[in-house]
């Protein structure tokens, strides 16, 4: 199943990549321990402004954000208890979108000693992200892709 999964990524078109790595994310989190949640909110979002938190399932995030301190974002147990799936897979699907190299960073994060998920689709996460011959790669800055950096 693991590898039918990785094939009809790789054949994927870049859209339906995205959704495919957010329903992946989303199924990590729900497999996940609470204190594995914690760390995979905190991940996804490091890179995210407030507008944008504030954009994504219905606020949910902009909550958690605006009720602790702005530099150091701590998620806690009580916290992941009022997250639900659909709303990591919106958060993921909108990380995506700002940046791919936090996706790529949370895969890497689940092959640690401390994150002691083992799922289906943690494997396949980690598997079609990490994998060399094709590696999940973002998307080159404005300024660089039009020569201004």
């Amino acid at each position: 199943m693991e590898q039918l999964v990785v094939d009809v990524y790789a054949d994927a078109t870049p859209a339906e990549k995205n959704r495919m790595i957010a329903q992946l994310i989303g199924r990590v989190y729900e497999n996940a321990s609470p204190l594995e949640r914690c760390s995979i909110l905190e991940q996804l979002l490091q890179p995210l402004g407030l507008l944008s938190l504030i954009a994504v399932a219905n606020g949910t995030f902009a909550k958690l954000r605006l009720r602790g301190e702005w530099r150091r974002l701590h998620v806690s147990l009580e916290d992941v208890r009022s997250v639900k799936v659909s709303e990591v897979i919106a958060l993921a699907e909108h990380v995506q979108q700002v940046n791919l190299d936090v996706i790529r960073q949370l895969a890497q994060m689940l092959v640690t000693p401390q994150m002691k998920t083992a799922s289906t689709a943690t494997s396949v996460l980690r598997t079609v992200l990490l994998r060399p011959a094709q590696p999940y790669r973002a998307a080159a800055p404005y300024s660089a892709a039009y020569g201004m950096g």
